[in-house]
């Protein structure tokens, strides 16, 4: 039920802000003979629809114009939300401290899962698990040089994604994303989703930051399941 809930606004989201920044013809074009996807919908067919109407985009308007599309996050992700990270941040005092925080806190929510035998974000949390998330701060904590962060996603799937030999299910194992993720499985027989939708998850990551600081910030892909890397790793600039 998680798995298919998940990200469930995304296209509709995805068609009303196209149809705010370029207008109802726009959107006509863009959707024509795509109907908006209903919860129980496969997230092999929600990923077909995704890398049509990605594509289309592709023909008719500019990289710019695309990253500023998806950039913001297609979730829905209420300013209420970051109000701890806006805490503690202040408790924090600086952006080094605060994310020393976010690490330690992170960290003991692992713990506490694996003891309570419950889940994160649908993944169950393993001794393995915790072993590989204390040895990648770059996951737990972020690598902060000057005004640039660079954070990497934790595996959608880090349990099975320790275990896999094939590269294309590590792949799968890495990313978050029902409308993307089914496209990186070659026996799906269905395109892969262009990894400029990954300007979405660029989005979620930077949100935190954005409540912290009070305004809007620009975030880049640097790797991603969908380029074919290993990892899906996001910079975002603080300043």
């Amino acid at each position: 039920m998680l798995v298919q809930l998940d990200g469930s606004e995304v296209m509709d989201n995805l068609y009303h802000k196209l149809e705010n920044l370029s207008g109802k013809e726009a959107v006509k074009i863009i959707f024509t003979d795509i109907h908006l996807p209903t919860t129980g919908t496969s997230n092999t067919v929600r990923a077909q629809l995704m890398q049509t109407i990605i594509e289309r985009l592709k023909e008719m308007t500019t990289e710019e114009f695309r990253k500023e599309l998806l950039s913001d996050c297609l979730r829905d992700l209420p300013d209420e939300l970051y109000k701890h990270d806006k805490e503690l941040y202040m408790q924090a005092g600086n952006i080094e401290n605060y994310l020393d925080l976010k690490q330690k806190e992170f960290i003991e929510e692992m713990y506490d899962l694996r003891k309570n035998n419950k889940l994160f974000f649908g993944q169950k949390i393993t001794d393995e698990v915790i072993v590989f998330l204390e040895a990648s701060p770059e996951i737990t904590r972020g690598k902060l040089s000057g005004n640039k962060l660079r954070i990497v996603k934790i595996p959608f799937r880090t349990d099975e994604w320790l275990k896999e030999k094939n590269p294309d299910k590590k792949r799968y194992y890495v990313c978050h994303c029902p409308w993307a993720r089914e496209s990186l499985l070659s026996e799906n027989h269905i395109p892969k989703v262009s990894e400029e939708f990954c300007h979405c998850s660029a989005g979620f990551v930077k949100k935190p930051f954005e409540q912290i600081f009070g305004r809007k910030l620009k975030a880049n892909i640097i790797r991603s399941a969908l380029k074919g890397d290993e990892f899906c790793e996001f910079e975002i600039e603080l300043l």
